[in-house]
């Protein structure tokens, strides 16, 4: 789904093809396999979903009406 790919891509997951139990499986056996992809992956999309926080939405909403008011 387009939306999804706004967050997640190819260095912080596996991407799978949606209604695809074949394909769903391989991203299951690819992460159960491959521990140092797993391990950098995680490791990504823990950085990456730093900018999804509900604090990080909050401030950004504060910014964006603390800059309007100048």
């Amino acid at each position: 789904l387009p939306s999804i790919r706004e967050i997640l891509n190819e260095q912080n997951s596996i991407l799978v093809e949606s209604d695809n139990p074949r394909d769903l499986a391989r991203g299951i056996k690819t992460a159960l396999e491959n521990k140092t992809l797993s391990e950098k992956i995680t490791a990504r999309a823990f950085q990456d979903v730093q900018n999804y926080t509900w604090r990080k939405r909050v401030q950004n909403i504060y910014d964006y009406f603390r800059v309007g008011k100048k």
